[in-house]
């Protein structure tokens, strides 16, 4: 069983559990999207990152705690991917919200939520994952959306 199973446990189970996953995220992370709007308005983007992470920090710790913290550390590679994400997610964010200072929210947001295009290149490329034709083209309707935003 993976370290994370027993957070989720509930809704971990087949297609239904990912998916569950997969729409609560994209409802807590419209609702990110908007206060971040609402943080960029009102402050800075260097004291909008540091709220933000310091919000981020109890839902890390009940994380940590659901597992005993067993295994946090038990892979250094592990440990490598795991601050390389937050550096990587800490720099990005900043610049999500430098964006929204500087730009409107309806199109700033849809921009930035075309990053999985990123991490499927990569993971063509490195990973030798493979897309379905169809998977393609709405990639390219994607990219077509943005232009069409701008």
């Amino acid at each position: 069983m993976r370290r994370d199973a027993a957070l989720l446990k509930p809704a971990a189970s087949g297609r239904a559990g990912w998916w569950l996953m997969c729409c609560l995220c994209l409802v807590l992370w419209g609702i990110w999207g908007f206060l971040s709007k609402l943080l960029a308005d009102a402050i800075g983007a260097v004291e909008a990152q540091i709220l933000f992470t310091l919000g981020m920090a109890p839902a890390a710790l009940v994380a940590g705690a659901s597992v005993k913290w067993r295994g946090l550390a038990s892979s250094r590679r592990g440990v490598t991917y795991g601050l390389l994400n937050g550096l990587l997610t800490a720099a990005g964010t900043l610049c999500f919200f430098k964006a929204l200072a500087l730009g409107p929210a309806s199109i700033v947001s849809p921009m930035i939520a075309v990053y999985p295009l990123g991490t499927v290149a990569l993971a063509m490329l490195f990973l030798h994952e493979r897309i379905t034709v169809i998977q393609g083209l709405g990639a390219v309707c994607a990219v077509a959306g943005l232009a069409l935003l701008s």
